[in-house]
């Protein structure tokens, strides 16, 4: 994510904390289809882990919040 300029909750400590339990919820899921995952898979947040986790959290906001994603992504 580059930037997540002119989304209101951006600078929420809330939105940061619920966008990092996100990604590692996404994580989860990932890891759970390698079937040697490393030590380093186990400690490691991909790019697209917090990506599809902002996605999910911007996809009941604003229309603003949904045009900024598109400008970043």
């Amino acid at each position: 994510m580059a930037s997540a300029e002119g989304v209101r909750e951006a600078g929420n400590g809330r939105f940061v904390r619920n966008l990092l339990e996100g990604a590692m919820r996404n994580q989860a899921v990932r890891l759970q289809r390698l079937a040697d995952p490393t030590p380093d898979d186990l400690i490691t947040l991909l790019p697209e882990d917090f990506k599809y986790a902002f996605v999910m959290k911007i996809s009941g906001s604003s229309p603003e919040a949904k045009r900024v994603f598109k400008i970043v992504s």
